[in-house]
C-alpha cells in the first residue's frame, strides 16, 4: 500500500514537471517570436524613414530642375532674339524690325 501511495504523490510531480517544461518551451518560444515581430515593425519604419530621405532629396532636386529649365528656356529665348538681329544686320536691317520696302509703281 506504501508503493501505490509514493506512485500517486510522484505522479502529480512528474505531470507537473512536464507541465512546467512544456510552459517554459511555450514562453521561450513566445520571447522569439516577440523579438522577430519586434525587428519586423523594426524594417518597415526604416524603410520608410529611408523612402521620406530619397523623396525630399527627389523634391529638392526636382525643384532645383525646374529652376534649370527655366532659366536655360529664358537664355534660348535671348539666343533667339540674338540670332533674329544677326540675320537682319546681315540682310542690311538695322533691327528686328524690317524698314518698310518701296514698291516700285507700275505705271
Amino acid at each position: 500500500m506504501q508503493i501505490e501511495l509514493i506512485c500517486t504523490y510522484a505522479e502529480p510531480n512528474i505531470i507537473c514537471r512536464s507541465y512546467r517544461r512544456h510552459n517554459q518551451a511555450l514562453e521561450a518560444r513566445l520571447a522569439l517570436l516577440q523579438k522577430k515581430c519586434d525587428a519586423l515593425r523594426r524594417l518597415p519604419e526604416a524603410e520608410i524613414a529611408a523612402f521620406m530621405t530619397e523623396k525630399s532629396d527627389l523634391a529638392a532636386a526636382n525643384v532645383r530642375l525646374r529652376e534649370e529649365n527655366y532659366d536655360l528656356k529664358d537664355e534660348m529665348g535671348e539666343m533667339r532674339a540674338r540670332m533674329e538681329l544677326m540675320k537682319a544686320q546681315i540682310d542690311g536691317h538695322k533691327g528686328l524690325i524690317a524698314e518698310s520696302r518701296t514698291i516700285p509703281a507700275i505705271l
